[in-house]
Formats: structure tokens, C-alpha cells, sequence
């Protein structure tokens, strides 16, 4: 298994569930002190917002990787395309759209979810999701490509019955699906598990 990730140094939640989600060939780490991890073979890169200054400065002084300054001034967009140009091989970047707000993820063509509004985006209509809900579709988008069991999905979201997660499940399509009795983007496969069938053409 891959042991390699990137430490992110930030106070900034949202912005730290949205690295998450776009470099999702890597682990990140959140840290308060890059100066214990300069010499960690496993850390490939820091990456930290803009209150990190001097502290990025410091160690960018000391060793050989990639330090990347990403300005909390920027919208989530510019941030990741500063990103993007630094990491492109971690990074598929043709499901975010700068549209109305700056984070939203493109599930398919007339679906978004964004991150920071804690909400699914559907013909211009918001629909708030629950943490519950929002903890299975980010758990799933960080998994995109994945078939998830029902068992990795109750021990994931602290559910106590395959029934819980059922509700919940359908709780989300309502608010993702074009027609919720024909699910396509929260897809189940028998025996196997859920999974996001997200269309990133």
C-alpha cells in the first residue's frame, strides 16, 4: 500500500474536505507543525493557505519539496487550478465548475454538490443535506470508482443497522436523482456495495 501523502497545514475546514476530495490518489494529513515531517520520506509535499506564511517560508528554507502557498483570498476555483498546475497527475479536474459558488462538484449534467454550502445543487435549486448526508456522498466522492460494502458504510457513518443506511440512501436520491425509484447516480450493486456513477466527460 501507497504510504506517501501531502501535509496540509490549515485552520480552514472546507478548504481542507475540499483538497480531500480532489487528490484522491493520495493521502493527505492534517498537521500543526510542518517542522516534525521535513525529513519523513513519506510526506511528498506541503501545501498550506495563506495564514501559514512564515511558517511555510521557514521550512521551504530547509528542504527539497514542493511547497505550495495556496492564498485564502482566492476562491476555491483559483485555488485549485494553482493547485492543479503544481499536482496535475493527483488531480481530475474536469468535474468542478465555477459557477454560482466557487466549490461545486459536477455529479452529473444538471447535478453539483458543494462542499462548503453542505448542499446539492440541482437546476439552480439548493438542497441543504443533512451530516449524515453529506458524510455518505463525501465518503463515496473520496471513493469515487470504488463499490463500497453496506458493512464499510455503517462502521464509516457510526450507523447501528443495514435499514439506518437504507434511509439514509434514500433520503440522498431524493435530492440527486432525477427520478429516485430509478437511481443512476447512487447506484447499488447486489451483494457488493453503493457506489457514484458520475459522469466526468
Amino acid at each position: 500500500m501507497n504510504s506517501n501523502y501531502i501535509a496540509v497545514l490549515t485552520n480552514n475546514h472546507n478548504f481542507y474536505q475540499f483538497l480531500d476530495l480532489l487528490l484522491f490518489n493520495i493521502s493527505l494529513k492534517r498537521i500543526n507543525d510542518f517542522q516534525s515531517l521535513i525529513n519523513d520520506e513519506d510526506c511528498i509535499a506541503f501545501v498550506g493557505d495563506s495564514l501559514c506564511y512564515e511558517d511555510l517560508q521557514k521550512v521551504e528554507k530547509n528542504i527539497n519539496k514542493p511547497v505550495i502557498l495556496l492564498s485564502s483570498s482566492l476562491d476555491y476555483k483559483e485555488n485549485f487550478l494553482n493547485f492543479y498546475y503544481k499536482f496535475p497527475r493527483f488531480i481530475s479536474k474536469q468535474n468542478f465548475i465555477n459557477k454560482e459558488f466557487n466549490d461545486l462538484y459536477r455529479l452529473n449534467t444538471d447535478t453539483y454538490f458543494s462542499i462548503e454550502k453542505h448542499s446539492i445543487i440541482t437546476k439552480n435549486q439548493s438542497h441543504p443535506l443533512t451530516n449524515l448526508e453529506f458524510r455518505l456522498i463525501y465518503y463515496l466522492l473520496k471513493n469515487r470508482g470504488k463499490v463500497i460494502s453496506v458493512d464499510s458504510l455503517i462502521d464509516r457513518l457510526d450507523l447501528m443497522t443495514p435499514s439506518s443506511l437504507y434511509v439514509c440512501v434514500k433520503k440522498l436520491r431524493d435530492k440527486i436523482e432525477e427520478n429516485s425509484d430509478s437511481p443512476s447516480l447512487l447506484v447499488y450493486l447486489k451483494n457488493k456495495g453503493y457506489y457514484l456513477n458520475i459522469d466526468s466527460n
